[in-house]
């Protein structure tokens, strides 16, 4: 997959350039590849912390290229 990002802070007059492409692989692409759980302690208390959200923009529709041998 290859991506690029583009950060910007609140209140900032415009967004910093766009990074250079990246490329990386994964291997589970199917739903029922994955199974999870959230890493947590009860001393951690994340149900009280505040938390940014993180806005994702594209430049263009994401797509992937799949190769099988």
């Amino acid at each position: 997959m290859h991506c690029a990002g583009q950060l910007w802070a609140p209140g900032a007059a415009r967004a910093a350039d766009w990074s250079a492409p990246a490329v990386f692989e994964t291997g589970l692409t199917e739903a029922k590849d994955w199974s999870a759980d959230w890493i947590t302690h009860k001393d951690w208390q994340l149900g009280k912390r505040t938390v940014e959200p993180v806005t994702v923009t594209l430049r263009g529709p994401p797509h992937a290229a799949y190769a099988s041998t």
